[in-house]
């Protein structure tokens, strides 16, 4: 009996502990955030730009690339070529300190 008035205590500290613990979690939730919209002419959908005469090139250029990579005929015959070694002597000379 003597420790009643110490549990009622001890039991009421962590009621409070646990409720104020869980209160701050709640307490911190906010709304999603959503990214910022840049501020235009607010379409969503642009319609794609001209090409310039220069893009039009380039992209024609790698589009004639592209076929002849796809075209091209690979050759499987090794090709052998016999070399003589030539051995060079040579003298290196600084020429800032001579």
């Amino acid at each position: 009996m003597r420790f009643a008035g110490l549990r009622f205590c001890f039991g009421l500290f962590l009621l409070t502990a646990t409720m104020l613990s869980n209160g701050s979690a709640a307490l911190a939730q906010s709304k999603p955030q959503r990214p910022d919209v840049p501020a235009g002419d607010g379409k969503k959908n642009n319609r794609p730009k001209q090409l310039t005469e220069e893009e039009k090139k380039a992209l024609e250029e790698k589009k004639r690339l592209e076929e002849e990579e796809k075209n091209a005929i690979i050759d499987d015959m090794v090709e052998k070529v016999d070399t003589n070694i030539v051995t060079v002597d040579a003298v290196v000379i600084n020429k800032k300190s001579g």
